[in-house]
Parts: C-alpha cells; sequence; structure tokens
C-alpha cells in the first residue's frame, strides 16, 4: 500500500509571502482596482449618452413621446422600491432580531467558549447587527444599479433615434453605450460592497457567515424587480397588442394606443432594471459561494491519515491546531486508503508568520470521536500542511478574477462599434446599401461576438496571470487548476449563449420552422414552439453538466463555484448586450410613433431592435446558465454550513425526507411559473378594458364631428383640447394605462414573492436540512429546465413574428395576412414565457439557496446532523422546535395568500365595474347626442316647409 507521502510533496512558499497574503487589503486589492476603473467608465459612457443630442428643437412630440416613457419608468420604480423598502425592512430585522437570539443563547461566544465544550461557535457579537447591515447593503446597491442603469436607458431611446440619422454606427455606439452602463453599474457596485462588508467584518470569526445577508438583500431586489417589473412590461404589451393590433388593426407602437408608453415603459422595468437586478445576485452570489466554501474548515481527528504527517502535539486543550478545508477535495493514495486534504488551514504555523495576525476558524462540524478519544499529538503542527500556505489566496482569486473582468469587459465594449457610411469607402457603402435584412442582422450580430470575443480572451489572459501569482507552488498544479475552472465558466457560458442565438434568432432554423407552421394556423405555431423550446433544454443541460464536472474534476466544489465567477467575470459587456436591446427596441418605437422621423431613419432603428431582440434572448439563456453554476456553490455552502456533509449528516437520497424535499422542489417552479402566467393574464385583462373604454369615449366624441378620417388623423396633443377642453393634456390618454399597469404589477408581484421567500423556510423548519437541501435541488433541476424552455420558446416566437412581417416567408404572407395573425397569436403566448415566468425562475432558485445558506445557522441548532425530521438535535434541541416553527410559517403564508388573493380580487371586480359604467355614461352621451341630432334635424325640416308655405301665400 502507497502511502501519501511518496505521492504529494510540501508545497513551495507563495510568490507573495503569507503575511501579506493574510490581509484582506491584499486580498481585495484588484477587485478594489477593477470597481474603481469601472465606476470612472461608468461616468465616461453616460456622459457619452447624454451629451447626444435629443431630437431637434422643433420635433416637440419626439421629445415628447420619450419624455412620457422616461417618467412612466420613474413613476413605476419610485413606487415599487417605496414597497421593496418596507419589505428589505422588515426581513432584515427579523433575521437580526433571530440571529442575535441565538448569538446570546445557543450560538455566540459568551456561551461556546467554555474549555470542557467542543468547538461550536457560529456567530460573533452584535452578528444580529452584522447581518442587518449586509442586507440592507446589498438591496440598497441593486436598487441604485437598476435605478441608473434604467435612468440612462430611458434617455438613450431618443438619442439612439436621433443618432441613427447620422448613420447606423452612430445609433448602435449611443445604445451600446448606454447599456454598458447598466453592465458596468451592476458589476462594480456588486463588487464594492463585498469588498466594503468583507474589510468591515475581516475582524470577525465569521465573516462570511453575515455577508451572505448582501446575496439575500440584492436577491429580494431581484425576486421583486423581475417579477414586479415582468408582469408590468407584458401586461402591457399583451393589452396593447391585442386590442391595437387584433381588434382595430393599428400598428404595434401607434401613438393612437393608449397603452403604447406603458408597454414602452415595461421594456424598461423589466428587460433592464429587471435583468440588471438579477445579474447583480448572480454576479454577487458566485463570489459569496466560493469564499464561503473557503471559510468552512473541517476538524480533524487522530484516525485521519494526515494528522501524523503535520501534526506534532506536545499540549493538549480544545484548540484545534490543523483543519481541512473540504470545499477542495483530497488528494488519494494510488489504491485510495489513504487521502490528504488538498488544503489544509494551520492557525499556529500562520502566527508563528505574524504574531499580530488573528486567525479563528469557523467550525463547521464537532469532533466524531469523544474528546478523550482524541490523540495527544493534535493539537499543535509544525508546518502548514498541504498548501496550506495558500489558504488566504482562496478568498482573493474571486475578487482578483472579478476585479481583472472589469477591465477586460470595458475593453471589450469599445470594440463593438459598427462604421457610418459616411466612414466608408465606395465599395464598402455598396456592399452596405445592399444587403439584406439576415444579412445586416448577421454583421450586427458579429460586432457584439467581437466584444464579448475580445473580452473573455483578455480575462482569460489576465486571469492566468493571477492564478500564478496566487497559486504557483502549489502541490497539485492549483494555477492551472484554478485557470482551467475559470475557463470552463467562461466557455460554457458563451456556448449557452450562442445556443440560445441559435434557437431564437430568425436567422436559423429552429425559429424558421415557426414561420413556416403560420402556413395551417396557429394552433400548429404554437404547437412548434412549444416544441423548439422543450428541445432547446437539451444543449445547455448538456454544457452545464460538462461545467460542473469538468470544474470539480479540477478544484471540486470550490472550483464549480469558481466556473461561476469565471462566467460573470464579463459581465459588462454581456450585461451590455442585453440591456442594449429595450433600448434599441424604444428607439424604434419612437421613431414610429413620431411623424417627423424619416423612413431610413426607422429602417436603421428597426436593424438595430432586430439585434436587441437576439441579443436579449441571448442575455437570457446566460442568467440562466449562471444562476444554475451559482447555486451549485451556493447550495454546498449551506449543507457544509448546516452539518450535512459531517459524519452521520450526509444526505441519504432514498430517505423520505429527502425524496419530499426533492419533490417538492420540482414542483415549485411550476407554481411560481403559473403564478406570475396567471398574473400577467389578469393585469392585461384590466390593460384591455382600459385601451377598450379610451377607445369607445374617443369614438363617442369624435364619431358626430364634421372629421370623417377623424379615427386615421386622431393624436393625443389634438385630443386634450378637442371642443376646446382645457383640463386635459396629451399624456392624460397614456395616464389610466401606466398606472394600472403599475397598480396591477406591484398587487401581482406580492404572492409568487412570498411563496419563494416562504416555501424554503417552511421546508427546513417542518423537515429538517436534509430536506431543504433536496429542495434546493430539486428546484434547480426543474427551475432551469422550465427556465430554458420558456425563454427560448418565447423568444423564437417572437422572432418567427418578425420573420413574417418582413416578407420573409414569401410573397403575400406578410403583415395583414391570416399567416401574420398566427404568428401573432404564439407571440402573444410567449411574451410572458420569455420576459416574466422564465427569467423569474433563475431568482426563485438562487433566492431560495441563498436565503437557505443565511439561515443554516439556525437549522444547524434545531436538527444537528440529523437527517430525519420531527427528531431535534444531538446539541439538545427538543424535537418539537422545527415543526412548531414550521407550522408557524404556514399560517403566516396562508394569511398573506388570502389577504392578498381576496385584495387583487375585489380590486380586479371594483375596476371592470368602473369600466363598464364608464362605457354605460359614454353610450348614453352617444344616445343624447343622436337624439340631439334628430331633434335639430326635425327643427330645420319643419322650418323650411313653414317657410316653403308664408311663400306661397305671398305669391
Amino acid at each position: 500500500m502507497s502511502g501519501i507521502s511518496e505521492l504529494y510533496a510540501f508545497s513551495a512558499d507563495p510568490i507573495i509571502p503569507v503575511q501579506y497574503l493574510a490581509l484582506e487589503s491584499v486580498q481585495i486589492s484588484v477587485g478594489l482596482l477593477g470597481a474603481i476603473v469601472g465606476g470612472i467608465f461608468i461616468a465616461i459612457f453616460a456622459a457619452f449618452v447624454l451629451k447626444q443630442d435629443p431630437g431637434r428643437e422643433d420635433e416637440t412630440e419626439l421629445r415628447a413621446i420619450a419624455a412620457y416613457v422616461s417618467e412612466g419608468a420613474r413613476t413605476f420604480l419610485k413606487t415599487e422600491y417605496a414597497y421593496l423598502t418596507a419589505f428589505v425592512l422588515v426581513m432584515s430585522l427579523l433575521f437580526g432580531v433571530l440571529f442575535g437570539v441565538l448569538e446570546i443563547t445557543l450560538l455566540g461566544p459568551a456561551v461556546t467558549n467554555n474549555a470542557t465544550d467542543l468547538p461550536t461557535e457560529r456567530l460573533d457579537f452584535l452578528s444580529g447587527l452584522f447581518l442587518v447591515v449586509s442586507i440592507l447593503l446589498g438591496a440598497f446597491l441593486s436598487a441604485l444599479a437598476g435605478w441608473i442603469g434604467m435612468d440612462v436607458a430611458t434617455k438613450s431611446n431618443i438619442r439612439t433615434t436621433h443618432a441613427c440619422r447620422e448613420g447606423l454606427g452612430t445609433g448602435l455606439s449611443v445604445a451600446f453605450k448606454s447599456g454598458a452602463v447598466m453592465g458596468l453599474s451592476v458589476t462594480c457596485m456588486s463588487l464594492a460592497g463585498l469588498i466594503i462588508l468583507y474589510a468591515a467584518f475581516s475582524t470577525q470569526n465569521h465573516p462570511w457567515t453575515y455577508i451572505s445577508g448582501f446575496g439575500f438583500g440584492a436577491s429580494s431586489i431581484a425576486l421583486f424587480a423581475r417579477v414586479g417589473g415582468g408582469v408590468y412590461t407584458k401586461a402591457a404589451d399583451v393589452g396593447a397588442d391585442l386590442v391595437g393590433k387584433y381588434e382595430n388593426n393599428i400598428p404595434e407602437d401607434d401613438k393612437r394606443n393608449p397603452a403604447v408608453i406603458a408597454d414602452n415603459v415595461g421594456d424598461n422595468v423589466g428587460d433592464v432594471a429587471g435583468m440588471g437586478a438579477d445579474l447583480f445576485e448572480s454576479y454577487s452570489g458566485s463570489i459569496i459561494a466560493a469564499c464561503t466554501l473557503a471559510a468552512v474548515y473541517l476538524d480533524l481527528n487522530a484516525s485521519d491519515a494526515a494528522v501524523g504527517s503535520y501534526a506534532n502535539c506536545s499540549s493538549t486543550g480544545p484548540e484545534r491546531c490543523i483543519y481541512g478545508i473540504p470545499a477542495l477535495g483530497k488528494f488519494y493514495n494510488e489504491d485510495r486508503t489513504l487521502f490528504e486534504y488538498a488544503f489544509y488551514y494551520c492557525p499556529p504555523a500562520y502566527e508563528a508568520v505574524d504574531a499580530s495576525l488573528k486567525f479563528v476558524p469557523t467550525v463547521s462540524s464537532a469532533l466524531s470521536t469523544a474528546e478523550n478519544a482524541v490523540s495527544s499529538d493534535f493539537y499543535s503542527c509544525q508546518d502548514y500542511g498541504m498548501n496550506g500556505q495558500y489558504a488566504f489566496s482562496l478568498y482573493a482569486l474571486p475578487f482578483w478574477i472579478a476585479g481583472v473582468g472589469i477591465l477586460s469587459s470595458i475593453v471589450g465594449i469599445y470594440v463593438v462599434r459598427e462604421k457610418d457610411l459616411s466612414e466608408m469607402s465606395e465599395k464598402e457603402r455598396e456592399e452596405v446599401e445592399n444587403r439584406d435584412e439576415l444579412e445586416q442582422l448577421e454583421v450586427l450580430l458579429g460586432k457584439t461576438r467581437d466584444g464579448i470575443t475580445v473580452a473573455a480572451i483578455l480575462s482569460l489572459l489576465l486571469t492566468l496571470v493571477v492564478t500564478y501569482i496566487l497559486f504557483y507552488g502549489t502541490t497539485g498544479n492549483y494555477e492551472w487548476r484554478m485557470w482551467g475552472c475559470m475557463l470552463i465558466g467562461l466557455i460554457a457560458g458563451i456556448f449557452i449563449g450562442l445556443f440560445t442565438e441559435y434557437c431564437t434568432s430568425y436567422s436559423y432554423s429552429p425559429t424558421i420552422s415557426i414561420s413556416e407552421a403560420s402556413e395551417t394556423g396557429p394552433a400548429t405555431v404554437i404547437i412548434q414552439g412549444l416544441g423548439v423550446g422543450m428541445i432547446s433544454c437539451a444543449v445547455p443541460t448538456l454544457i452545464l453538466v460538462v461545467a460542473i464536472l469538468g470544474a470539480e474534476a479540477c478544484a471540486d466544489v470550490y472550483g464549480i463555484s469558481i466556473a461561476a465567477v469565471g462566467m460573470l467575470s464579463t459581465l459588462g459587456v454581456t450585461l451590455a448586450t442585453d440591456a442594449y436591446g429595450p433600448v434599441a427596441d424604444n428607439a424604434g418605437g419612437i421613431a414610429e410613433m413620431a411623424p417627423t422621423v424619416e423612413e431610413h431613419v426607422r429602417d436603421r432603428t428597426d436593424a438595430l431592435d432586430a439585434l436587441g431582440n437576439t441579443t436579449a434572448a441571448t442575455g437570457k439563456g446566460f442568467a440562466i446558465g449562471s444562476a444554475v453554476l451559482t447555486s451549485v456553490g451556493l447550495i454546498t455552502a449551506f449543507m457544509e454550513e448546516a452539518g450535512l456533509t459531517a459524519d452521520g449528516g450526509t444526505i441519504d437520497l432514498k430517505g423520505p425526507a429527502v425524496i419530499s424535499g426533492l419533490l417538492l422542489g420540482a414542483m415549485l417552479p411550476y407554481l411560481f411559473g403559473a403564478l406570475t402566467m396567471l398574473s400577467v393574464g389578469q393585469s392585461a385583462m384590466a390593460i384591455i378594458f382600459q385601451v377598450r373604454l379610451q377607445f369607445y369615449e374617443a369614438k363617442v366624441e369624435y364619431e358626430n364631428g364634421p372629421n370623417e378620417n377623424w379615427w386615421e388623423e386622431f393624436a393625443p396633443e389634438e385630443w386634450a383640447t378637442h371642443n376646446g377642453n382645457k383640463d386635459r393634456v396629451a399624456f392624460d390618454w397614456y395616464r389610466d394605462c401606466i398606472a394600472i399597469a403599475t397598480s396591477s404589477a406591484l398587487r401581482e408581484m406580492i404572492l409568487p414573492g412570498a411563496i419563494a421567500i416562504f416555501f424554503p423556510l417552511i421546508v427546513g423548519f417542518l423537515l429538517g436540512s436534509a430536506a431543504l437541501g433536496g429542495l434546493l435541488i430539486g428546484a434547480l433541476t426543474s427551475g432551469f429546465m422550465l427556465a430554458v424552455m420558456m425563454a427560448n420558446a418565447g423568444g423564437a416566437w417572437d422572432n418567427a413574428k418578425k420573420y413574417v412581417e418582413k416578407g420573409l416567408l414569401g410573397e403575400g404572407k406578410g403583415k395583414k395576412t391570416i399567416y401574420h395573425d398566427a404568428v401573432v397569436t404564439g407571440d402573444t403566448v410567449g411574451d410572458p414565457f420569455k420576459d416574466t415566468s422564465g427569467p423569474s425562475l433563475n431568482i426563485l432558485i438562487k433566492l431560495m439557496s441563498i436565503m437557505s445558506l443565511v439561515l443554516a445557522p439556525i437549522f444547524y441548532i434545531i436538527y444537528g446532523t440529523e437527517t430525519s425530521p420531527f427528531v431535534g438535535s444531538s446539541n439538545g434541541t427538543a424535537a418539537w422546535v422545527g415543526p412548531v416553527i414550521g407550522l408557524i410559517v404556514i399560517v403566516i403564508l396562508v394569511i398573506i395568500v388570502v389577504a392578498v388573493q381576496s385584495s387583487n380580487n375585489k380590486y380586479y371586480k371594483d375596476f371592470k365595474d368602473k369600466v363598464n359604467k364608464a362605457m354605460e355614461e359614454a353610450s348614453r352621451t352617444a344616445a343624447a347626442a343622436s337624439a340631439g341630432d334628430v331633434e335639430l334635424t326635425e327643427t330645420a325640416s319643419t322650418e323650411t316647409k313653414e317657410g316653403e308655405k308664408e311663400t306661397e301665400t305671398t305669391e
């Protein structure tokens, strides 16, 4: 039997000496540099966008429309953030009090600092306050990043429209730079928040227990921003389309439609602020997962093979001298009878380097043997253990990768550009003018791919330098292993994006097949779209499987978290390509509504809009893939912190509690998706009733007037002053739909949000930590498949409609045909798929994972390493405690569900009654007007006859 010492030698000294690498200022240095430089470029890009001309001075209508969109978006976010402020304050207060009580009674230093006890301390003094600060900071920075990105986006739409007068390249530059503001705001603020908290809590024994609260705060904003914004945008979109396109046969972006401004507002609050909050959560969650896993240390006992190698104990006592870091895995000998942990943590060795340093490990499990069974040769050691000198590099790595990723993204953003016609040679100009729409789309897609590719290559090269500095000299060549994890994550993200583009772009067969299905009606369009969505799950799943297995082979579960960090490292440019989409869409809508915009400008905005539709779908695929890798790291960290990886605490997949958790978790995404779909339906019905009402009132007001072509010439500006009315302004034509969309979205986001937050609590308290682990895994697998299916099916339906509208299906098969009607049906179904339910599932998965991680110390106290429900724990917690708390949470959830549902039902009933009364009143007004016309006609006729008689008499 070969021994460990024959296979693995002691590690060399790191390039950066241990006493310096142990300093938090060194660990966060590159990340801080990236955040500062990124902040500077946020200001540069925002200034570039805002200095562009917002249309000509005489284009008052163009400017007014853009102002309506900007004001509507601001109004929604202000109202939404008011709700979220109250929610975050309440949740942070509850968590803070809970942690404070546990610190005083069970887990704090005053209780566990006893020489006869095993080390079970998990919370520091003032732990509740630390958690509250983390939650509030995470929520604030996520909301701030969303506000900045949305504000710049709504101001750039008109500037993009005007820039397209100069050329397609100028329009692309303005729109993409506005998206870059969103991308860099998310990455820089997320990274800056984590750096601030790590620096502030570094003197504590368990900093990452509290910093995980930052992720929970960000998740709270993300959930409601995604659900609320998604309901808003699709309710307005569906309502505007059904009444406008179907019932009144007017174009998509027509200023006569009262819901058109709400539709454009929704693009910003859903796809800019919502997507930004989603990826803010993923970005911070990936770093939190990696650092939390690096901070989990495992007690070693005399039976471990590694103890004899590095421990030479001459003293006894409860303080441990050497710990394994399980997240990095183990090295085995040839017959797998002996092992060494790949990384160790040895506080006495670090103290020998610098006595001023304080290193007290986080203990994830008690010794599995009695105290008197531990060898006396355990409590001091002569060396670091395997790679122990590099333990602090594990904290530095996520920050350094994020920092170089921001720098690389900035370079990639500058690569995305297209020449204007004035900059081209005559041959190039002729080539551009001869392009058809598909060729133009491919060229623009190539520009965005260039930016992402350049950023990825540069990030890979810089990360190789980072891993060399941090890990060169490790046993096992971890400089290459860590770089391999980053490479795997980055490539996986790019491949998922490319495959999503293949499934949803009308340049490729999946979307074209949906368009061709319109020849047999809307039913086959729906069937074909669902089939495309379902089959599109296969390739992303295979990509993620390969990524997870590859990263695990390189650096175990810590490597999976680094793969997530790597996938998100170039988020600055990746998110820019996604946030660019709504800007281009709004620019096209404004161009369509404003009569002063020339036809060639509309053609250019249409080209940018087509690119935006594809990049938006690609961004959703990327967000889903990153959510899976991030969640794997968070779930693993939860299991470590909750004692589910210790002796006796391993999850048994055939255990009833675990199977129950898996089933509940697999069901939860479908329940959540159904609620969000139904929310869109309810809200859209309210918009439909309102639009019908306004159309009918306008008909009553204008129909009996002198202008028979009043509908073709109708304009909100003229409507405001019609018949000498002085109490209306043009914005009033759109105001009610914006207000209804806002109110409905905020109402409808409460129920799905409550289920997402309370369900893990119910399962964790009622059925135990193991069942909660099963719930998280079940929700991850089920939620990923459903999210991919919904996002890709919805994107394909949307672009199938555009394929038909551009006449690419064939002559006589474009707009205003039965083929177009069929694909519009598919697009209407796909809208909530791709913009509400599908994207929201990412946040459901991550929110439950991060919240479970935050509450892991509580579940550990209640259940310990037990994997069965209703049994309490070896820590002394009674068996009834967990179930009773779980039942209390169930009662609270039931009360919330009943109250919210009753309130919503009453709101929609009252609204319908109000609309019906308004319609009746308008009908009476119309009838009275008609009667007046008849009476006037009869009077005029009588007068005429009397005049004729008088004339005859005179004669």
